[in-house]
């Protein structure tokens, strides 16, 4: 058996919001990262460990690229699992920082995301937000999101169900993680209420130009321009918010 050894380099980063620890180090030479995942009552462990596999395989059969996994361990309640570090820059930074590259990285990103639709329904359920997509230096670009795991199940619901971790019922995330449109809808909500108009709005008209252009089915890509043009009603319906001021 070869000796798996992780070595800490001190830097950590909490996630309150699925109480995991995030270290960086390196995994037989390799520079790593760990991510430390305490499991919530409702799921068993070796429930939320086949999970793992299959969102691995899910992603990389919506023509995602992820970082290569080197071991996963479980507990009864807690996840350890040991992945790739890609040296990079998330999307979101890229935005804020006004980068010279911020435009043809978005669009991939948005190509990649119509891309990984299967007619009336994503091949995947992604939190599609521009932090969780990375840009490493030779230019790939990274979904770097893989806890919690989500995979379909057999009724095409968000699966394993962990309630206190999504916050909102199991239609309502599967539509948000798992929908093209619900994707689409939600990242650029997002960007409306995170970047300033003049962003959002070069941003949106990117998008939108390859949603429109794409293969995605008719009925999604009106539902995206739909719900664009209303100001997302169905997003701040489910999130209680109220439209920002600009």
């Amino acid at each position: 058996m070869v000796k798996v050894e992780f070595i800490e380099s001190g830097l950590q980063h909490l996630t309150p919001g699925t109480r995991s620890r995030i270290e960086m180090g390196e995994m037989n030479g390799q520079a790593a990262i760990r991510k430390t995942f305490l499991i919530p009552e409702s799921v068993e462990s070796d429930e939320l460990a086949r999970a793992i596999a299959l969102y691995r395989k899910s992603l990389i059969n919506a023509r995602l690229n992820i970082p290569k996994n080197y071991y996963v361990q479980t507990t009864a309640s807690r996840m350890e699992i040991v992945d790739q570090f890609i040296a990079g820059t998330n999307v979101n930074k890229m935005i804020q920082d006004n980068h010279p590259n911020t435009a043809p990285v978005w669009e991939k990103m948005i190509h990649q995301l119509c891309g990984a639709n299967a007619g009336d329904h994503s091949l995947a359920l992604i939190d599609v937000k521009p932090d969780n997509f990375l840009i490493d230096e030779e230019g790939v670009l990274y979904y770097v999101d893989l806890i919690p795991p989500m995979i379909f199940d057999s009724e095409g619901l968000i699966s394993p169900w962990m309630p206190t971790i999504y916050k909102y019922d199991r239609q309502t995330a599967t539509f948000l993680f798992g929908d093209t449109g619900g994707q689409v809808t939600r990242l650029l909500s997002l960007c409306e209420l995170s970047y300033s108009q003049a962003v959002y709005d070069r941003l949106k008209e990117q998008a939108l130009a390859i949603v429109v252009a794409g293969n995605l089915p008719p009925a999604i890509i009106e539902y995206i321009i739909t719900q664009i043009l209303d100001g997302f009603p169905d997003l701040y319906k489910i999130y209680g918010a109220t439209r920002k001021s600009k």
